[in-house]
C-alpha cells in the first residue's frame, strides 16, 4: 500500500512538472511574438498590450493598404517569356510605374489571340499587346461580336516579320499545299497570322499547334514539314538552330496583304546559316499594337488607362534610350492603323498638340522620322523649318483624327 501511494505521488508529480513546463513554454512563446507594450494613459501600469486592443485598428489599416495597392493599377497582357511582347510590357512597367500614382502589371500569356480574349473578359486587364490583323481572325475564325467597337489602339509599336521555315525540298508556299505546317501554340501570333497568310494565298495545310521549339526539332525527322514564326528578326529560334537541309520560304507581297501588312525581307545578316550572302527572302511584316479596352469615360478603369496614356507620352523619350529594346526607336505615337479606332485618351492628347501643347515625346519621334526618312536633305533643315513641318504634321494628324471620327 505504501509503495502504491508512492507510485501515484511520483506519477502525479511528473505530470504536474510537465504541465508547469508546458505552461512556461507557452508563456515564453507568447512573449516572443508579442509587440512591445503600448503606453496608454489610465491603463493599469500605464501600458496596454496590443493583443488587448480591439481588432478594428489593424483591419482599417489593412483595408487602407488594399485600397492604396489597387488605386492606380493597369493590367497589361503581353506574351511568352521568349518573345518580344513581354519585354516591351516589362519595359513599360519600368519606365511608367510610380508608387501610389501608376502601377503597370505585365502578365505572361500565350500571345496575340489570347490577349484580346483577356482584354475582353479577364478581370483587372485594361491594356494589351497584340497585332493589327487580330480583327480579321475574330471575324472569321473565333467570332466575337462588335469587337472593333469594344477595343481601340493606343499606339502602333513595332513590326514583326513573318518567318516560314521549311525543309529544303519545299521552295514556295504552294509547295506546302496539304503539308504538315506548325503554327506554334494556340493563342500566339503564328496561329493568328499563319492562318491568314495561307488562307489568302489559297494554300490548305495540315495545321499543328506545338511549341515551335519542339516543332523545329520534329522537322529534322520529317514529322513536320514547315513552321510559321511571327516575331522580330533576327530571332533566337533560328539563329541558335543547328542543322542542314532547311530554308526560309518567300511570302510575296500583293494587294491581298495591303490592309494590315507591309513588304519586307529576311537577309543573310539576319540568318547567315540559312540565307547566302547577298541574297534575301521576301516576306511580310505585321504591326504590333498597344491596345486598350474601351471603358466608358465616366468609369474608374478609364481613368487608369488615361493616366497610362499620359505617362506614356510624357516618358516616351526614355524608352528610346539604352538599355531598352532598340525597336522603341521605330515607334510613332501619332501613327495611325488601318481598320482600328484610336483610344479617346490618345485623341485628346493629339488635339492638345494641334493647339500648341507639343509633346516632347512626339517631337523626338518626329525628328527621328525626319532623320530616318529624309537623309541629308532633312538633316540640313533649320530649326524654324523643322518647327513649321512639325506643326503641319500635328495639324494633319488632328485632321485625320476628326475625319475618322466623322465617318464612324
Amino acid at each position: 500500500m505504501g509503495r502504491l501511494k508512492c507510485g501515484r505521488a511520483l506519477v502525479f508529480g511528473l505530470f504536474g512538472a510537465c504541465a508547469l513546463a508546458l505552461a512556461a513554454q507557452g508563456q515564453t512563446s507568447v512573449r516572443r511574438n508579442e509587440r512591445p507594450a503600448v503606453p496608454l494613459p489610465g491603463a493599469p501600469g500605464g501600458t496596454l498590450r496590443p493583443s488587448t486592443l480591439p481588432p478594428t485598428a489593424d483591419f482599417q489599416s489593412d483595408e487602407a493598404e488594399r485600397r492604396r495597392a489597387n488605386a492606380w493599377t493597369v493590367g497589361l497582357t503581353a506574351g511568352l517569356l521568349e518573345g518580344t511582347y513581354i519585354r516591351f510590357a516589362a519595359e513599360l512597367a519600368v519606365v511608367l510605374n510610380k508608387e501610389d500614382d501608376l502601377r503597370v502589371l505585365p502578365i505572361v500569356t500565350p500571345g496575340a489571340i489570347q490577349n484580346i480574349k483577356d482584354l475582353l473578359y479577364l478581370r483587372g486587364v485594361d491594356v494589351t499587346i497584340t497585332q493589327a490583323d487580330v480583327l480579321e481572325y475574330f471575324q472569321k475564325v473565333e467570332r466575337i461580336p462588335n469587337l472593333a467597337n469594344r477595343i481601340s489602339y493606343i499606339s502602333r509599336l513595332y513590326h514583326s516579320e513573318v518567318h516560314i521555315f521549311a525543309r529544303s525540298e519545299f521552295q514556295t508556299i504552294q509547295d506546302l499545299t496539304g503539308k504538315r505546317v506548325n503554327l506554334h501554340q494556340p493563342g500566339t501570333a503564328p496561329t493568328l497570322t499563319g492562318r491568314i497568310v495561307f488562307d489568302r494565298m489559297g494554300v490548305p495545310i495540315q495545321a499543328s499547334f506545338l511549341n515551335n521549339a519542339i516543332a523545329i526539332e520534329k522537322m529534322k525527322n520529317g514529322e513536320i514539314d514547315a513552321l510559321v514564326h511571327v516575331t522580330s528578326k533576327p530571332n533566337d529560334l533560328f539563329t541558335k538552330f543547328k542543322g542542314e537541309g532547311f530554308r526560309f520560304i518567300p511570302v510575296p507581297f500583293s494587294e491581298k496583304f495591303a490592309d494590315f501588312y507591309l513588304p519586307t525581307d529576311l537577309t543573310a545578316s539576319d540568318y547567315p546559316s540559312f540565307i547566302p550572302a547577298g541574297q534575301k527572302i521576301d516576306t511580310l511584316a505585321v504591326s504590333t499594337i498597344l491596345a486598350a479596352y474601351d471603358w466608358p469615360e465616366t468609369t474608374e478603369r478609364y481613368q487608369h488607362v488615361s493616366r497610362f496614356v499620359e505617362r506614356l507620352f510624357d516618358k516616351f523619350s526614355e524608352l528610346q534610350k539604352p538599355p531598352f529594346h532598340p525597336k522603341w526607336r521605330d515607334v510613332n505615337l501619332a501613327g495611325t492603323i488601318p481598320g482600328w479606332r484610336r483610344h479617346q485618351a490618345v485623341e485628346r492628347i493629339i488635339r492638345q498638340l494641334a493647339t500648341g501643347n507639343e509633346s516632347n515625346a512626339l517631337r523626338v519621334q518626329f525628328d527621328d522620322f525626319l532623320k530616318q526618312r529624309g537623309g541629308s536633305t532633312m538633316a540640313n533643315l533649320t530649326p524654324q523649318m523643322r518647327d513649321a513641318l512639325f506643326r503641319d504634321f500635328v495639324e494633319f494628324m488632328a485632321w485625320r483624327t476628326r475625319e475618322g471620327a466623322a465617318t464612324r
